[in-house]
């Protein structure tokens, strides 16, 4: 899914799931006009208008969400415990990279799992 589509379907379920489906009472917590609210979010494509990263961060900062929450794909369940916003914002920026970037990550996991075996290998011999 694209980050427009990804803020589209996040704010609504925002709406749904904090304003009781009323997207007026999100526009006036928002501290916007109802009818940009319905710009965003309206079921009518071509008159739907995306939601910039300007006003997607300003969302977030203004119902106390995550920054960059907004952007991350509805459909991927992210995990309870206490690492959710680590994993999340993982998530959100392996999925958001170029090849070269998931290919810097994915070498910067191994070197980060490389430290922790060492720093835990280190750690038995000292206790042992």
């Amino acid at each position: 899914m694209d980050t427009k589509n990804n803020r589209l379907l996040n704010l609504r379920r925002v709406i749904k799931d904090q304003f009781n489906k009323n997207a007026g009472a999100c526009a006036d917590k928002l501290e916007i006009k109802r009818p940009q609210m319905s710009r965003w979010v309206t079921e009518n494509e071509a008159a739907r208008q995306g939601i910039s990263e300007e006003s997607a961060r300003a969302i977030e900062a203004k119902l106390g969400l995550r920054r960059g929450s907004l952007d991350e794909d509805p459909d991927i369940e992210a995990p309870d415990d206490a690492h959710d916003d680590v994993v999340r914002e993982f998530a959100w920026l392996y999925s958001n990279v170029t090849e070269a970037g998931r290919h810097y990550l994915r070498v910067s996991m191994d070197a980060a799992r490389g430290a922790h075996l060492k720093e835990k290998k280190q750690g038995k011999r000292g206790t042992a």
